[in-house]
């Protein structure tokens, strides 16, 4: 399936990836979004003529659209979504308060009006202050890379073949070692056995004789 409007050589995190994967294939197969998959950004395809968004309802889990929905994201995502080389995470706490209040508003009038907000209501309507404070400024990184690096690799197979040969000819030796030795002990025997024999049959000459 091809997902509308994908773009293969966009630069998003793996992340938004598989969040897009899902987007599309719910607004193509169900003709809905759930709202747990909307985009962190606006876009014109999944709004109705009526301008509305075209979110699911609660009870879209349970449909058939939505098995085949599971199915087509897991092939979008083999397919388009590359695992990310690096990752930042950040553990955060989120607190909220209305801004601006009264009296801010009214010792910073002037600067409000510049950008042309008249009144403190329009302004809590309009603005947003985010302060980002940091609880901690230790940075942990993790760093994955092979375990052995090509001229590593080779150098510890050569290492474990030449193990391997060297420990092969000492046994090879150690077998000619004895291979020989019983050689030479059976050649002493057939020597000994020899002369015992010849001078047994010289005895059995001699008592003849007389």
């Amino acid at each position: 399936m091809a997902y509308y409007p994908y773009e293969p050589h966009r630069d998003i995190s793996c992340k938004l990836c598989d969040r897009e994967c899902a987007f599309n294939a719910s607004l193509l197969m169900c003709r809905c979004v759930r709202r747990d998959i909307a985009l962190p950004y606006e876009v014109e395809w999944d709004k109705e003529p009526s301008g509305k968004r075209r979110f699911c309802d609660n009870d879209i889990t349970f449909t058939r659209c939505w098995v085949r929905v599971l199915d087509e994201v897991e092939k979008c995502i083999d397919k388009h979504c590359k695992k990310q080389c690096w990752e930042d995470q950040y553990e955060v706490s989120i607190t909220q308060d209305p801004w601006p209040d009264p009296y801010f508003f009214e010792e910073e009038k002037e600067k409000f009006k510049r950008i042309d907000i008249r009144n403190f209501r329009e302004a809590r309507n309009n603005l947003t202050k985010i302060r980002i404070v940091f609880g901690t400024l230790n940075k942990i990184t993790y760093r994955h890379r092979a375990k052995y690096e090509q001229i590593e690799l080779f150098s510890y197979m050569g290492g474990f073949i030449g193990i391997w040969i060297g420990v092969s000819f000492l046994n090879v030796l150690d077998y000619g070692t004895v291979l020989a030795n019983w050689l030479i002990r059976r050649i002493r025997q057939y020597r000994e056995d020899k002369k015992f024999a010849a001078a047994l049959s010289g005895g059995f000459d001699d008592g003849t004789k007389h």
